[in-house]
């Protein structure tokens, strides 16, 4: 993907003891011809507070109210609706943790109201219901254990762990056909989304499930200092129950099935500064692979990176790329650093750019072009490039800008963090 609109936020946070609050604001600028504008929040408030009640009993409620509004001239239906939201989810876990393994029990409502508006003249029609609310109960039980055992491998005594892991969750069904989507979107499927409460980002849309999640991670660690060497991680979902919430009201093949597709992931350290990562998402209702990828990458520190990859994503689009990108210093005060990313089957380069960069005791200077594509579809055959020139500038000392570069490093060059604000201010 590469970013389609600007982004402009401002928060404030608040914490102490148990308690943790934030008032936050956010907008965008597209930067395409789709002229469909993301909703901006202006403001949302969130406020957390956790207390442990008895043994090892946990209380927590959260609540957060959001204004959402954007241009909704030429659209209709929920697309054209404004207004605001509140949430408040009240949770009780209980924990239990062992050197051997873990298990904890936990269960909470999370209840929604919105007060929404609708522009007649863009929608031609008047909202069913300009206040819904929508309220669902959720429990889950989740469970590991760890084992290990002692390896030699050529002379490197080495510890072997096998981790085991079951997750239940049940969460109940309600209608939300009704309910605008300002903040939600369907998550692309990992590991990682085998012990999530929630398929689904945002507020707006909260999925029904019966469900039972199993993986298993293994990992190979240093005896000695506790590098880890190799981890590998592969599980499913089995739904005990046809999921019937969706984003847009329209049923997937994937949202029929009794079980999800297997998702692994792996990391190894193969040398010293050298590292092999990869993913797999293997369906076996279709027997296929709906996405993998992997890469190479040499990393000495933050300055140092050199990175190889390749991506297939077969789920909703057809996509084939290769990426290459890399940062390094040429000399004490000059250092290079690019990006390529090609799409091998439209034959065109997604993203690409180059720059360079100047720093001494008080300066930081960089400048960079770049040019990519944008698609909503990840068709870019027909997608016309854009261009453009970035010039970031650092006072040591005092302050910057132009950060735009940076998120453009952080997003494109695997590995690479921006310096830490101690060296800037």
């Amino acid at each position: 993907s590469s970013r389609r609109e600007l982004e402009r936020r401002g928060e404030i946070q608040y914490e102490r003891g148990n308690l943790f609050a934030r008032i936050w604001a956010q907008g965008f600028q597209r930067l395409d011809e789709i002229r469909i504008d993301e909703y901006e929040r202006l403001p949302e408030f969130e406020v957390t507070w956790r207390r442990r009640l008895v043994g090892p009993v946990e209380f927590s409620v959260a609540s957060t109210w959001a204004d959402f509004d954007r241009d909704t001239e030429g659209l209709n239906g929920l697309a054209a609706v404004t207004g605001s939201r509140l949430h408040v989810e009240p949770r009780l876990e209980v924990p239990f943790s062992w050197p051997f393994g873990f298990l904890s029990f936990g269960g909470g409502y999370r209840h929604t109201s919105y007060d929404l508006e609708q522009d007649t003249k863009a929608a031609g029609s008047q909202l069913v219901n300009d206040d819904p609310e929508r309220g669902i109960a959720l429990a889950h039980v989740d469970g590991g254990l760890f084992f290990e055992r002692e390896l030699n491998w050529f002379n490197t005594p080495l510890i072997q762990t096998l981790e085991p892991r079951v997750y239940f969750l049940w969460q109940d069904f309600e209608d939300q056909s009704g309910l605008p989507s300002f903040d939600s979107s369907t998550l692309t499927f990992n590991y990682s989304q085998l012990f999530r409460d929630n398929r689904f980002s945002g507020i707006d849309r909260i999925s029904d499930t019966r469900q039972v999640s199993a993986g298993v991670t293994s990992r190979f660690l240093s005896a000695s200092d506790g590098r880890e060497y190799f981890r590998f991680s592969v599980g499913e979902i089995f739904y005990l129950l046809d999921r019937r919430v969706t984003l847009n009201d329209r049923t997937s093949p994937n949202e029929r099935q009794s079980t999800s597709a297997y998702a692994a992931e792996m990391s190894a350290s193969i040398a010293k500064n050298w590292s092999l990562y990869g993913n797999l998402v293997w369906d076996p209702n279709d027997n296929e692979v709906d996405e993998g990828g992997g890469g190479l990458q040499f990393r000495r520190d933050n300055r140092r990176i050199v990175n190889i990859g390749f991506r297939q994503n077969r789920d909703s689009s057809d996509v084939e790329q290769t990426d290459f990108s890399m940062y390094w210093p040429l000399s004490d005060s000059l250092a290079i650093l690019g990006r390529w990313n090609y799409d091998l089957q439209s034959g065109r380069t997604i993203e690409g750019f180059g720059g360079i960069e100047y720093e001494d005791c008080c300066l930081q200077v960089r400048l960079m072009a770049r040019r990519f594509l944008d698609s909503r579809t990840d068709n870019f055959a027909e997608v016309e490039a854009d261009d453009g020139i970035f010039v970031q500038i650092v006072f040591k000392g005092l302050a910057g800008f132009g950060t735009k570069v940076e998120s453009v490093l952080e997003r494109g060059i695997r590995g690479y963090r921006s310096p830490v604000q101690s060296d800037y201010f």
